[in-house]
């Protein structure tokens, strides 16, 4: 029911909110799965335990210092590859989200064809993060997309390195 004091087109317009008003940047999403990347991390470990067997043979001391290598590449690559999930937006005026957290490019990315390193730093602390993105963890389209926005994004957005 319209109150009689309200003219009637007022009550047809739909009402505007903080959360309904458009933001005048665009952002992009794209989604970063590390599922296709543990293959990798598994030839890796596989590889690594390779050099431990045959290194086994020289010696005893060698043997211990190379299975231990081997554990620790296996767990390194596995942990860095448990970051590297979740979505990442980005905007047209370098703005950076990633899990929920603001974020500022730190430097220029490298973009290459097959891969892209962003340096990010968090707004609130500081902290310093590194992504290493694949076409295997976007997809190649998105990979592509992403490459072709982060190289039109001019340099002075980012902060210099060590800033």
């Amino acid at each position: 029911m319209i109150p009689k004091s309200m003219p009637s087109s007022l009550a047809a317009c739909p009402r505007q909110t903080s959360r309904s008003v458009p933001s005048s940047t665009a952002w992009s999403s794209y989604a970063v799965n590390p599922a296709p990347v543990t293959r990798l991390a598994v030839v890796l470990a596989a590889g690594s335990v390779g050099v431990a067997l045959w290194l086994s043979a020289i010696d005893d001391w060698l043997r211990l210092t190379g299975w231990a290598l081997a554990a620790c590449c296996l767990i390194a690559t596995l942990r860095c590859l448990g970051r590297q999930h979740g979505m990442l937006r980005l905007s047209d005026d370098a703005q950076v989200r990633w899990r929920e957290e603001s974020f500022r490019l730190l430097g220029s990315p490298v973009v290459l064809s097959w891969w892209i390193r962003l340096g990010l730093r968090e707004d609130r602390t500081q902290r310093r993060v590194v992504l290493w993105l694949t076409p295997d963890m976007l997809g190649a389209t998105a990979h592509r997309a992403l490459r072709r926005q982060l190289l039109t994004l001019s340099t002075d957005h980012g902060e210099r390195a060590g800033g």
